[in-house]
């Protein structure tokens, strides 16, 4: 298999496509369930598919362009497991492709193969939700696109405006997909400034396409009268959040810390043992500096899951190969090939069989019990962060991000948010109201019509007696 990947042939592609279709198999097998992600995500299509907007009739801080992508994907297939499946497989295919070409253009190796593309469709099987589309996943295409600009202006020494304008604004797109991409803006400003010699000019150039598509984004909430909430919801309030822990960070330990080993031996490896040119010393350079800034992406996130560090891949797959390049002999590239082919599938489906049979995974599945089942073709509210209850009943609510919501409405003045709650609850008219903190019962003392509306059914939980309207 080593030989398979070792020759620099365009078609070696179909064995890492058939070769990711077999890692597939045991992820399939396991029956992986819905997760709480994925169903807020299928959420946010299905409501934007209602004519409600991000920010403004749905709470909640996913990035405005992977909230187009679940609206665009719930018209074509009603936001379906398969489909973020099948287009997520697309995307990593994608990122694969481009990851080894980009490698054999800049010279990054002395030899051009496909290991890197072996390496790196091994990384992609580390946790089940890298093969889902989350906003991690589309946001960390358009960082590596970015990232590939950069290296290209190394290699070429040459700082032209359209690699630099593309640079920018791939960024910037990321940044509007998934906010914790922030922190790539200042390792693109400062590789840019310091490995790559931008002129004022050329910076200047670089923010601007980055800010373009925040503008844009800005620019429709503004049209839309809005403009304050997108700022408050997607920069202010969703950092404030505090972090909601899907997994642990011994989870994260568990699935990282040998890949993250092995890179940094290749980074050692490379720098005594590997003869680099002017320009592969820069490539080692910007490497070890994205893996660094990636790092920097925990203070903007506010759920702990897999996904969010799907972006420093590229990375680890650029140092990892290192090992399997520079042993020459024979029988040790093969004695690495095969233990790097056994233990990075062995630490993800082993994750996976341990968490799905551990109670500590229903804080990232979805995982129903007797008091999620309500009367069908009735719609809820949850004011809480269970929200298992949308799987079984229809939304009707735009709390989808309760926690936040509940910071929004806290943040504006008492009559403002009174008014705005029974806006809310008159306009969606739930069915039910799933109260388990005793919030509803405080706003039904504060706007006392809510009283004639609503009565509780059990503990917890409320029934609608009749409409406002009515």
């Amino acid at each position: 298999m080593l030989s398979f990947f070792k020759i620099n042939d365009p078609f070696r592609m179909v064995g890492i496509l058939l070769l990711f279709l077999l890692l597939r198999i045991p992820y399939i097998l396991m029956d992986i369930p819905l997760t709480q992600t994925e169903l807020l995500w299928q959420l946010i299509g299905e409501r934007m598919a209602k004519g409600e907007w991000m920010y403004i009739g749905i709470i909640d801080d996913t990035g405005p362009f992977s909230s187009l992508i679940y609206l665009v994907n719930h018209y074509i297939s009603a936001n379906s497991l398969l489909s973020f499946r099948l287009i997520s497989f697309c995307i990593l295919l994608f990122q694969v492709f481009y990851t080894n070409d980009l490698l054999i253009k800049l010279n990054a190796y002395d030899e051009h193969n496909y290991l890197p593309a072996f390496v790196m469709i091994l990384l992609f099987q580390l946790s089940f939700d890298f093969l889902t589309l989350s906003p991690g996943l589309m946001g960390s295409t358009f960082i590596l696109l970015s990232f590939g600009q950069l290296l290209k202006q190394t290699a070429m020494n040459q700082n032209s405006s359209s690699s630099i304008l593309l640079m920018g604004l791939f960024g910037g797109v990321a940044f509007c997909f998934h906010f914790p991409f922030l922190a790539f803006l200042p390792f693109l400003i400062l590789t840019g400034v310091l490995i790559n010699r931008y002129s004022l000019q050329q910076l200047l150039l670089s923010l601007m396409a980055y800010l373009l598509p925040l503008l844009l984004c800005g620019l429709f909430y503004f049209w839309m009268d809005n403009l304050l909430a997108f700022i408050d919801i997607y920069f202010n309030l969703g950092r404030k959040m505090k972090i909601q822990q899907h997994v642990g960070y011994l989870d994260l330990l568990y699935l990282f810390l040998v890949p993250v080993l092995l890179a940094l031996i290749g980074y050692f490896r490379n720098n005594v043992l590997g003869r680099m040119n002017n320009n592969q010393q820069k490539q080692n350079q910007l490497f070890i500096l994205y893996l660094i800034f990636s790092a920097g992406m925990f203070f903007f996130i506010n759920r702990l899951v897999p996904y969010q560090f799907i972006v420093i891949v590229p990375a680890l797959t650029y140092f990892i190969n290192h090992i399997l390049v520079l042993n020459q002999k024979r029988l040790v590239q093969n004695i690495v090939f095969y233990t790097y082919f056994i233990l990075i599938p062995l630490i993800a489906y082993s994750w996976s069989f341990y968490k799905i049979n551990d109670a500590s995974f229903e804080n990232y599945i979805i995982k129903t019990s007797e008091k999620h089942q309500l009367p069908s073709k009735t719609s809820v509210m949850v004011l809480g962060n269970d929200i298992r209850y949308y799987l079984e009943s229809d939304l009707g609510s735009p709390y989808i991000n309760f926690p936040l919501s509940h910071m929004y409405l806290q943040a504006q003045e008492e009559n403002e948010k009174l008014v705005r709650i029974y806006r809310d609850i008159t306009e969606e008219n739930p069915g039910y109201i799933i109260d388990p903190n005793g919030l509803f019962e405080l706003w039904m003392e504060k706007i006392p019509k809510l009283n004639e509306l609503y009565e509780e059914e059990v503990e917890g939980r409320f029934k609608r007696i009749r409409n406002d309207s009515e």
